[in-house]
């Protein structure tokens, strides 16, 4: 664990040193992980809630304090500017509720197993979900139901 972590901010300082913002170095860290087995799953279970409670707090809070919105004086840099939102927006799913941060919407496994699908189908079609995933979005959905009928 100690020796990614090293290699993860090696890469962050070798991207900064030739001019390149360190967060890719940080990416290209994690496009040399393997996409299969173990590794990958350990250091998500043991850096996930790290990486969302302190380093993503403190990204955005670097990038909104170096922003300057001020430079933005043309109509083109504000059209850019929101594509870029639109398609950061269009990117996360539209807002909807994913499955562990994955791109995998609850909707979707609900409209899958609506449409007949077995747990063991979709978990054969995605072999990133599990079967606790799937009851996960089932319970969400039987939560959100009950929401809606004690509001209403």
């Amino acid at each position: 664990m100690a020796a990614v972590v090293v290699f993860l901010f090696a890469c962050a300082f070798v991207t900064d040193m030739i001019g390149i913002h360190a967060l890719f170095g940080s990416f290209l860290a994690g496009v040399a992980m393997p996409s299969h087995g173990e590794l990958r799953n350990s250091l998500r279970v043991r850096l996930e809630h790290f990486s969302s409670v302190f380093l993503l707090p403190l990204f955005f809070a670097f990038t909104g304090l170096h922003t300057q919105i001020g430079l933005l004086q043309e109509p083109a840099g504000w059209l850019i500017c929101l594509a870029l939102i639109a398609v950061a927006t269009v990117g996360k799913r539209g807002g909807r509720p994913c499955i562990r941060r994955m791109r995998i919407a609850v909707a979707d496994v609900l409209g899958w197993l609506a449409a007949g699908m077995t747990h063991q189908a979709i978990i054969a079609d995605y072999p990133e979900l599990t079967e606790d995933d799937i009851l996960a979005c089932l319970s969400y959905a039987a939560d959100r139901e009950r929401r809606l009928l004690t509001a209403a």
